[in-house]
């Protein structure tokens, strides 16, 4: 279920969400206070830092690449950061020709094919948070929607939360984006003609329903994303059991609990 109160106000940081209190495998609820997702927060205030200090991240994942060497004050130390992404930053007479023809696709056609762009991307990042299953942790690119949105779907999926709440999820977005874009208009200069249309184009729920698709005609199920893309079985494992609610007790409680997380993951 999606609940309003999962978005964190901040004064210069829109978009910023718990993904906890979904129901995930076996009816447990992921976690709250583990998963965040945001914009960049690269332009928060003081006030911003503060509060966002108070939500003890350990780990901070900028999907924007490595083109960018900070994510403002809450990816310095005591958290961690990594950059895992490739960048759109460079003019576009530099970039290859698959990325000029992904910036021009829209949001339908374009989305589905950040699975397979960012494939060892996400696996780096997933990889980091199983290095600390149970560092709390924030993922951000520009905005935190189509990037950032993907990479929560498919967490989501992992934790197998419904199509419904992933969707639902990915659309809380309308709410803050005509805020976030307000904001970087008035801080950035001319970085929104380098970003890809669907970027620019407002969040569109056919989208994310694509990237759905495309996860599970070609991939099964995102447990299988990630193993494809060279994150260990065990690694997925311990990751799922640090972001899920302790089973509740129950007939089968006992028997799920000598069974591998794996082994109730249908491939």
């Amino acid at each position: 279920m999606v609940t309003q109160e999962r978005l964190i106000d901040f004064e210069s940081c829109f978009n910023f969400r718990d993904l906890g209190g979904y129901s995930g495998l076996h009816n447990r609820p992921v976690r709250w206070g583990r998963l965040y997702r945001s914009m960049t927060p690269d332009h928060m205030t003081a006030a911003d830092v503060a509060k966002a200090r108070s939500l003890n991240i350990g780990l901070v994942i900028d999907l924007r690449g490595g083109s960018y060497q900070s994510s403002g004050p809450i990816g310095e130390p005591p958290a961690r950061r990594i950059a895992a992404g490739p960048s759109f930053l460079r003019e576009r007479d530099e970039l290859p020709p698959e990325v000029v023809a992904f910036m021009a696709l829209p949001p339908e056609d374009a989305l589905p094919r950040v699975l397979a762009m960012y494939g060892p991307s996400f696996a780096t990042a997933v990889a980091a948070m199983s290095a600390d299953p149970r560092a709390s942790v924030m993922f951000h690119c520009r905005l935190g929607k189509d990037r950032t949105g993907v990479f929560a779907a498919l967490l989501l999926k992992l934790l197998r939360v419904s199509d419904a709440d992933v969707i639902e999820d990915y659309m809380l977005t309308a709410q803050v984006e005509p805020q976030m874009k307000r904001l970087l208009a008035g801080i950035e200069e001319a970085a929104e003609a380098r970003e890809p249309r669907v970027a620019r184009e407002p969040v569109d729920r056919r989208a994310i329903e694509c990237v759905l698709e495309r996860l599970e005609s070609q991939y099964g199920t995102a447990y299988n994303y990630f193993l494809r893309h060279g994150v260990a079985a065990e690694h997925l494992n311990a990751l799922i059991e640090s972001l899920l609610e302790p089973a509740s007790a129950g007939p089968d409680a006992t028997r799920r609990a000598d069974v591998p997380v794996a082994a109730l993951i249908p491939n």
